[in-house]
C-alpha cells in the first residue's frame, strides 16, 4: 500500500490555516454556487521585521457547478489503470451497487484574483472585512487566515471544508428529501 508523504511546508500551512468566517450558505444542491473569498496572511518578509503591521489580502471567487449524484459504477469508470485494476474496481463497485457518491466540480477564477497589502495587523483587517460583508449582507463570503507563500494551500483547505460540510448538511438531506437517496443500516448514503 502506498502512503502519501506530505511536504512539511504543506503540513504546516494546513495546520496553521484558520477559517475565520464560513459562508452562511452551503453549496447549492440543485444549482451552481459562487463563493467570494479573502485569504489573509502576513507578508513573507514579516519574519525579518519586528512588527506585523501589514497584511496581504488575496481576494477571489470559487465557482461550484451543480453537484452530481453518482453510483459506484459511474465513479469506477476510471482511466489510466490496467485491465486488472479496472476489474478490481468493478468487482468492488458491484458489492455496493447502490452506494451514493457526490461529484463536485469547481474552479477558482484566477482572473478575478486581487492581491493587496494593507497597513494593519491581520486580525484588524479580518474584522474590517467581516464588517463590510455584514453591511452587504453577503451570505456567500469566506475569510481565511492563511500562511504566507502558501495561500493557495490555505484556500484548498477551505474548499475541502466547504464540500464536506455541504455534503452532510445540504446535499444528502436534499437528495434524501426528494427520494433520490436513503441511508443503509451502517449509515451510508445509497441510491433509492
Amino acid at each position: 500500500m502506498r502512503h502519501h508523504i506530505m511536504d512539511e511546508r504543506i503540513r504546516y500551512a494546513l495546520e496553521h490555516t484558520e477559517i475565520l468566517r464560513r459562508p452562511k450558505q452551503l453549496i447549492s444542491t440543485f444549482g451552481s454556487s459562487v463563493i467570494h473569498y479573502y485569504v489573509l496572511s502576513e507578508p513573507v518578509y514579516s519574519e525579518f521585521t519586528k512588527d506585523n503591521l501589514e497584511t496581504v489580502v488575496r481576494e477571489g471567487k470559487v465557482s461550484w457547478y451543480q453537484p452530481k449524484l453518482l453510483t459506484p459504477g459511474y465513479i469506477f469508470r476510471i482511466e489510466g489503470f490496467s485491465k486488472e485494476a479496472k476489474n478490481a474496481f468493478e468487482t468492488l463497485a458491484s458489492q455496493y451497487p447502490d452506494l451514493a457518491g457526490i461529484l463536485y466540480k469547481f474552479k477558482v477564477n484566477k482572473e478575478l484574483d486581487e492581491m493587496n497589502f494593507v497597513s494593519s495587523p491581520l486580525l484588524a483587517v479580518a474584522k474590517n472585512i467581516n464588517n463590510e460583508i455584514d453591511k452587504k449582507g453577503d451570505s456567500l463570503c469566506a475569510v481565511i487566515k492563511g500562511v504566507a507563500g502558501l495561500w493557495d494551500v490555505s484556500l484548498s483547505k477551505f474548499i475541502l471544508d466547504m464540500m464536506v460540510r455541504s455534503v452532510y448538511s445540504a446535499q444528502i438531506p436534499d437528495f434524501k428529501s426528494r427520494g433520490f437517496v436513503g441511508i443503509n443500516q451502517i449509515g451510508q448514503a445509497i441510491i433509492t
